[in-house]
């Protein structure tokens, strides 16, 4: 008898496990409410980077690695037509060190969401060893603490709960 309810009890133990959760399709509606947040497709660059698409200016679709690590947003030189005439900065990266001057870009957006007058520093991309060659900017802590973020690493994307920031009506886009 006791064989027999122990049988049964891993029977219903292996069937509940192998059975999707009715919740685990509606997982992504945990994380903020539907009104108040962004959701951001983002691909994998290098193996192992986030990479989401953006804009700024006429330069449209362009890859930018989301880096919870860098303390700052940097921006190839090649997005900024003006000089950058703000703060100076080195940037170290492992054994190599950076130049990079804070310039303040109009906006920076994708189809949902706009960043006006973003504060950014300008960088020669290809001197960052780690960024794949398609890459033209990092977006870091300064702009990612801005809102709460989450990564849904099942449907591959960043979702955003927005304070201070604005959200541009439209179809699904890329950041």
């Amino acid at each position: 008898m006791i064989l027999k309810t122990l049988r049964s009890t891993l029977f219903l133990l292996l069937a509940c496990a192998q059975s999707p959760s009715p919740r685990a399709h509606k997982h992504s509606r945990l994380f903020a409410p539907e009104a108040n947040r962004i959701e951001i497709p983002y691909e994998y660059t290098g193996g192992h980077m986030i990479a989401v698409r953006g804009s700024i200016g006429t330069h449209k679709n362009l890859q930018f690695l989301v880096d919870f690590g860098t303390t700052y947003t940097l921006l190839d030189h090649t997005l900024v037509s003006e000089r950058a005439d703000g703060q100076k900065m080195d940037i170290t990266h492992f054994s190599n060190s950076i130049q990079s001057s804070e310039t303040v870009v109009p906006e920076f957006r994708d189809r949902r969401v706009g960043i006006e007058r973003l504060h950014a520093f300008i960088v020669d991309m290809s001197q960052i060893p780690a960024a794949p060659p398609e890459t033209y900017g990092v977006i870091g802590l300064d702009v990612l603490q801005r809102q709460n973020v989450t990564i849904d690493f099942v449907e591959r994307k960043l979702v955003l709960s927005f304070r201070g920031l604005r959200r541009t009506p439209g179809a699904p886009g890329e950041m």
